[in-house]
């Protein structure tokens, strides 16, 4: 498993828009590796990163001397061990590398990030606690600096619960009830542990309800 020693972001963008983001992470044993992130896989990670910051806030609450100081001083490594993005790793980026899927586990002590690439390979990251408010800062100055209002929308919405079904009381002889489900993968649900329901009030349209599970902070 590969610590996170230090990070870089880059912007791919064509005429429609970012087409991906490009993720320098340097480890712990001295490797490199590039990866790209498309719009949709960029916001499962930012999704991690966020909720795993919830989690480091709850720790600071508990303890907020120790959390403080763990955080000042990973954020002091990580400064000094930013990687080199090559021009050409942004310019003439390499399919291969794209990622196709993301998966986020939870240790007892850490929060391994699992990047599925185009060509078949698995990149593990390993990171702290607190490497997370880091990388958060990262994401998000890279997507700010990106100035592109679509994937500013799909990043930051829904970062807090996840959609789990709609129902859509449809008026009309033999219509009924309408279920749209969503399909959330499981390192996402598990993330969350309270359901709320959101009244039809909230939503534009009439008579529909949403259902949603919600972090329980």
């Amino acid at each position: 498993m590969n610590q996170l020693t230090g990070l870089n972001t880059g912007i791919i963008k064509s005429p429609q828009g970012v087409v991906a983001i490009a993720l320098k992470i340097a480890a712990q044993s001295r490797s490199q590796q590039r990866l790209y992130l498309p719009p949709d896989q960029l916001q499962s990670v930012l999704f991690a990163t966020f909720n795993v910051y919830l989690i480091l806030q709850q720790l600071h609450q508990q303890s907020p001397e120790s959390v403080q100081t763990g955080v000042l001083a990973s954020s002091k490594a990580l400064s000094e061990n930013i990687p080199a993005i090559d021009p050409d790793e942004v310019n003439k980026p390499d399919i291969d590398y794209r990622v196709t899927d993301f998966v986020m586990k939870r240790k007892p002590d850490d929060i391994h990030f699992l990047f599925f690439l185009k060509n078949g390979e698995v990149i593990a990251l390993q990171l702290a606690c607190v490497q997370v408010e880091d990388l958060l800062n990262v994401l998000l100055s890279t997507i700010r600096n990106a100035d592109d209002a679509q994937l500013t929308a799909l990043c930051l919405s829904a970062n807090d619960f996840l959609p789990f079904y709609t129902v859509d009381f449809s008026g009309g002889e033999g219509r009924g009830i309408n279920y749209n489900p969503f399909s959330p993968p499981a390192w996402k649900t598990a993330l969350f542990d309270t359901f709320h329901y959101l009244s039809p009030a909230r939503w534009q349209a009439p008579l529909r309800r949403h259902y949603q599970i919600r972090i329980n902070i």
